[in-house]
């Protein structure tokens, strides 16, 4: 004769094997979710260091034609320092893009904490008074 425990084991296996069920396939379904989230960021990624490339060319050709039609005299010495800046910095975006970028952008707050907060306080006030309505 079954003992009413064994009628409650038996009846509440099935409800726990659901259960199991259920979360095993709430797992898989955050892991897919979880591995294109990764995919789609790594995209991104990738599309903005193309574009940061793009900039980058853009930049140098800035550069040339700052260059090639700069003037002669302190105009000119100032346009070919113009000109060498746009150029380094399309290097720049070229070699390393925005992700390059943001790596040295971390790197430096990590070795300079305070006055990138300052500078951050800083931004945000200027940020807050550019946005807020004027009375």
């Amino acid at each position: 004769m079954e003992t009413t425990e064994n009628k409650v084991e038996n009846a509440s296996r099935p409800i726990a094997d659901a259960v199991d069920a259920a979360m095993n396939k709430a797992k898989e379904t955050a892991e897919a979710v979880s591995d294109k989230a990764v995919e789609m960021a790594s995209g991104a990624a990738k599309k903005a260091d193309q574009m940061a490339a793009s900039a980058g060319r853009g930049l140098e050709s800035m550069a040339e034609g700052i260059r090639q039609y700069s003037p002669s005299g302190v105009i000119g010495d100032a346009s070919n320092q113009i000109a060498s800046s746009l150029r380094s910095s399309g290097q720049y975006l070229e070699e390393h893009g925005v992700t390059g970028l943001a790596d040295e952008v971390t790197e430096l707050i990590r070795r300079n904490p305070i006055p990138a907060i300052f500078v951050a306080l800083g931004a945000g006030f200027v940020l807050a008074r550019a946005t807020s309505p004027r009375s």
